[in-house]
């Protein structure tokens, strides 16, 4: 089980539609994501002491969960959300890693992401 340092959670926002003008343009190559159904892993980072890791829905920030570990279950991360539960579905996740005391928010370039497909 991971060590939970932190968790918000965010209301999910409806799908939001990008205009012509406001195209993000990307500065390096967007690489293929890795898709899984089991735990989120990501490398450590050197004197990192807690991640952040964000999941995103929909073109919605759904959690932000904080974790002294480089990994988190599926399973924990259904228990850490409920009573409001994380939908079956398709979630992009984000890994940064954080240095100092969290209340500094020190934040390093983001370290991992992935796609987590989730199940009934």
């Amino acid at each position: 089980m991971a060590s939970v340092v932190g968790l918000v959670l965010w209301p999910v926002a409806p799908s939001a539609a990008v205009s012509g003008s406001h195209q993000a343009v990307a500065k390096r190559p967007i690489t293929a994501l890795r898709a899984t159904r089991g735990p989120i892993r990501w490398k450590r980072v050197r004197r990192a002491r807690y991640y952040e890791v964000v999941l995103w829905q929909a073109h919605g920030r759904v959690a932000d969960v904080w974790t002294s570990r480089h990994r988190l279950s599926v399973r924990w991360l259904r228990r850490a959300l409920a009573p409001r539960a994380l939908a079956p579905g398709r979630y992009l996740w984000f890994v940064y890693p954080g240095f100092g005391p969290r209340s500094a928010h020190s934040y390093g370039r983001l370290s991992a992401r992935g796609i987590l497909n989730l199940k009934g």
